[in-house]
């Protein structure tokens, strides 16, 4: 058989796309083994460059978020752009630094230095440390104690010594006050000293930071310290040392020694406190002591409020309705007045008293309240509701507390959790 002229040539022309298909991927290859490492390396500088252009307008971006009081209407853009920020990384540090160190409102420090403390939690210390380190020693104390509240998150053990310099008596009490704080998250082992010194201090803040600091390393050395701190007249400092008792679950039968050794007013403090302990055993609670620490006239409100809890998840209301009672009364003579209302509905809601909970907020509601607190109230509503299950009335409040119908950061809510199995309402959880 003659072979055709197309079957002749087929393989010619295959064969010769072939070399041609080698010849071409050679000379690609010989062309880009050819390029200069000066090229690539400026070719990589240029996309790093680029890059921190980009991080550089995101964090501009936020910061101008942060900076507008667009009230309760900017809430989710905030939480947006801190969401952007933190999926940063490292690598906004530089920048962050940078709006730290300009002259930005509090507001605006505040964002930052939480963003910061996220970025660098518990690495070792990084080469922004001495940019952080001049701001821990600027003469403005706001930004002194925002830069030692982000060494103290590295967790890095080089800084214990500045620290401890910071935290010395003749600081400003803000950063006097983040100093101390920052040795508890640095692990120092000879922190106990400087600590019990600050607890001396006249300055609210110092003595709060010092009981921060304790509960925050479970210091037992300073158990009767922190015990006597509980009759601090500032209320702040009194919580303070409430929780730093809490953080001693070890040490129950010293406090108990301790507790018998006070005087009544500090004995009904203490007691509340170790009622907090979840090694406590209830049976050794009684009643009529819990509702000593309600009814007596205990500085601490605080104190009486911890009672009056523990007493409800013993079956017991007394402390809760000795709590509403002036409220109620209050209501009684000035019916007009929302805030004794508000604070009525709260106390119910927090004791999870929802049914009448849902009465006096509704009732608040109807009293035309400002917007910022319509928002937390239809919170508390939508969760009082959905505890009920009654969802409708509970979408309707979610959607008023300023979300719309996106209500996917209330997904992980207790209160939502068969609410969000609801078919008819878990497209809205779940966007």
């Amino acid at each position: 058989m003659v072979p055709s002229e197309t079957t002749i040539w087929t393989p010619i022309a295959q064969t010769l796309g072939f070399v041609l298909l080698l010849s071409a991927t050679s000379l690609a290859q010989t062309t880009q083994e050819a390029e200069p490492i000066e090229a690539l390396a400026a070719r990589a500088e240029a996309e790093v460059a680029k890059q921190k252009t980009s991080i550089t307008r995101r964090i501009k971006r936020a910061i101008d978020v942060f900076t507008r009081d667009s009230g309760a209407n900017g809430f989710e853009d905030i939480k947006k752009q801190r969401r952007r920020i933190e999926a940063l990384g490292r690598a906004a540090v530089d920048d962050l630094i940078k709006h730290l160190s300009s002259n930005q409102s509090v507001r605006v420090q505040s964002e930052v230095t939480e963003l910061l403390r996220t970025a660098l939690k518990g690495g070792a210390l990084p080469r922004h440390s001495s940019a952080l380190l001049s701001l821990a020693e600027s003469k403005d104390s706001h930004r002194a104690a925002a830069a030692w509240s982000i060494l103290g998150s590295t967790a890095d053990a080089r800084l214990i010594s500045p620290a401890r310099a910071a935290a010395a008596t003749g600081s400003a009490p803000a950063v006097r006050a983040a100093a101390l704080l920052a040795l508890a998250e640095l692990k120092d082992p000879d922190a106990a000293e400087l600590w019990a010194a600050a607890l001396g201090s006249p300055e609210p803040a110092v003595r709060e930071a010092a009981l921060d600091a304790i509960s925050l390393a479970a210091e037992v050395s300073l158990l009767k310290a922190t015990v006597k701190a509980v009759a601090d007249g500032v209320p702040a400092v009194s919580l303070a040392a409430l929780k730093a008792l809490g953080s001693f679950r070890d040490s129950i039968d010293a406090i108990r020694k301790l507790h018998s050794t006070l005087e009544l007013r500090d004995q009904v403090k203490i007691g509340a406190a170790l009622t907090s302990l979840e090694r406590i055993d209830k049976r050794e609670l009684s009643g009529k002591y819990l509702r000593d620490c309600v009814s007596r006239q205990v500085n601490s409100y605080a104190v009486r409020y911890q009672a009056a809890q523990v007493l409800k998840r013993m079956g017991d209301d007394f402390g809760m309705l000795r709590l509403a009672s002036p409220l109620k009364k209050q209501i009684t003579k000035q019916p007009r007045e929302l805030a004794p209302r508000r604070a009525l509905g709260e106390l119910y809601f927090n004791f999870g008293e929802y049914s009448r909970a849902l009465k006096e907020l509704e009732r608040f509601m109807t009293g035309n309240p400002p917007f910022t607190e319509r928002y937390a109230v239809n919170l508390m509503l939508a969760k009082a509701y959905a505890t009920l299950r009654q969802y409708k009335k509970a979408g309707t409040a979610l959607a008023g507390a300023g979300r719309g119908f996106d209500w996917s950061e209330f997904a992980s809510v207790p209160e939502f959790a068969e609410m969000v199995k609801s078919k008819a309402y878990a497209r809205y959880f779940n966007q």
